[in-house]
């Protein structure tokens, strides 16, 4: 049976990848329901091997009535106090496997939900990288242009300084200022995109769409040849589940 992992957030820390996952594996309404699908087929499963065990059944009965003087025209005598227990088990010896037959195909389906649900928690990791590096890439590239529009102002005030001498022309002023308006219009689209980006993160993780994150995932070397990759596909769980 799986679990989800528990998270707890802390205010004021950063989030890991790691700590992003957790959180939305609680999240995910998708997860979940497929770890409620295995359990329900676990439970097939249990049902299907009850049918190869004993019917057992069992009746107790216990009747008293008043003290009857006398016999019966029988002549015999009626009892005052009447116990009665049965037992019976039954076993059929063979039903044309027909419940083993059963039994596999409950297996089956528990073999089958669980590598679902192992193919919805690698589709949702992949949409939790992707939003864990995108907002890092747009928050960097946001404080990159920042620094270079600072750059540029500062560049301007030095040919400004140059042209009241004589030694720069106007039109270099211009082409600055025009840097700079190019690098302000990217760092508003940038935001737009920060916003989206950190919509989504809060979406998925349930979390404050400000918190905080913090990237520890190493840098790959070197990537794997094309044919290893290729090799694992039959190791993919959709492909297993739909086997």
């Amino acid at each position: 049976m799986y679990v989800l992992p528990a998270f707890s957030a802390n205010g004021g820390d950063a989030l890991t990848l790691d700590d992003y996952f957790a959180a939305a594996l609680q999240r995910s309404e998708v997860v979940a329901t497929q770890v409620e699908s295995i359990r329900q087929a676990e439970e097939r499963y249990q049902q299907a091997s009850a049918a190869l065990y004993p019917t057992v059944e069992g009746v107790a009965s216990y009747t008293r009535q008043e003290s009857v003087s006398g016999q019966t025209a029988t002549g015999a005598t009626i009892p005052s106090r009447q116990p009665l227990v049965k037992l019976s088990a039954v076993q059929p010896l063979f039903r044309g496997f027909r419940e083993f037959a059963a039994l596999r195909q409950s297996q089956a389906l528990i073999g089958a939900e669980q590598l679902s649900y192992d193919t919805a928690r690698l589709q949702l990791f992949k949409d939790v990288a992707q939003n864990f590096f995108n907002v890092l890439s747009v928050e960097q590239e946001l404080v990159n242009l920042d620094k270079e529009i600072e750059q540029n102002v500062e560049r301007e005030r030095e040919i400004r300084a140059r042209v009241r001498i004589g030694r720069s022309r106007t039109s270099e002023i211009l082409t600055v200022q025009s840097t700079i308006s190019t690098l302000r219009a990217e760092v508003e689209q940038l935001r737009g995109q920060r916003l989206i980006a950190r919509q989504a993160f809060a979406f998925l993780s349930g979390l404050d769409a400000e918190t905080p994150l913090r990237d520890t995932e190493p840098m790959p070397t070197q990537s794997e040849p094309l044919e290893t990759y290729l090799a694992r596909i039959d190791q993919r769980p959709d492909v297993r589940a739909n086997q």
